[in-house]
């Protein structure tokens, strides 16, 4: 019976991430904006429940990733310059709180997909207008520094070339996490590291 209602769960949730993806192509209001944070929120939160109740570690990674997918996907259409109506049409004090939910929902989801990756390896994921990284590093011995950008995909056009990547990437600020810092991160010999970076965000968040 756990795992049948496990079951029905993880299909109910994969058909919202299918849909969240569907409507945040759609022209919208100011409103639907706001729903559509709302939605997302609620499905990483779903998945979260489902990973805590799950019995067998590993299975729920197939559906973190969609729903990961899907949240990526919909923060950036949403971020698109097509969109921008649909944000003034909300109250200022609503743009600033869409704004912050979208942030957080990414991320929850983003943290959800990297304690689902159990050996060392390098996820990039790019949209429109939401590039995520995770980096998961062995923490025995020497981890190197991890940077972000990384110098090979710095250039706009090597990013876009490698990956697909927007135009706006790779112009900004960079980071650099030293390895020894890496290593006091570490948690059974693994430390996840993650980089989120948005574009047309900050006209809403700070309102």
């Amino acid at each position: 019976m756990q795992e049948a209602k496990a079951a029905f769960s993880e299909g109910i949730v994969a058909e919202v991430a299918d849909g969240v993806m569907a409507v945040s192509e759609q022209d919208a209001y100011g409103g639907d904006v706001h729903e559509l944070m709302e939605v997302m929120d609620t499905m990483m939160e779903t998945v979260q429940v489902h990973m805590d109740e799950i019995e067998k570690p590993g299975q729920e990674a197939s559906l973190v990733k969609k729903v990961n997918k899907a949240v990526l996907t919909a923060g950036s259409n949403v971020l698109s310059e097509s969109r921008a109506e649909s944000w003034a049409d909300l109250p200022q004090a609503d743009q600033a709180k869409t704004a912050t939910r979208l942030i957080s929902t990414v991320e929850g989801s983003a943290f959800q997909v990297a304690n689902t990756m159990k050996v060392p390896e390098t996820v990039v994921d790019v949209g429109i207008n939401i590039v995520l990284e995770i980096n998961v590093i062995k923490t025995g011995g020497s981890p190197p520094d991890i940077f972000f950008p990384r110098p090979e995909i710095t250039e706009a056009a090597n990013y876009g070339e490698r990956y697909g990547g927007p135009s706006w990437f790779g112009g900004g600020n960079s980071f650099v996490i030293p390895g020894n810092s890496i290593q006091e991160l570490g948690i059974d010999g693994l430390a996840r590291v993650i980089f989120l970076t948005y574009n047309n965000l900050d006209k809403w968040l700070n309102q």
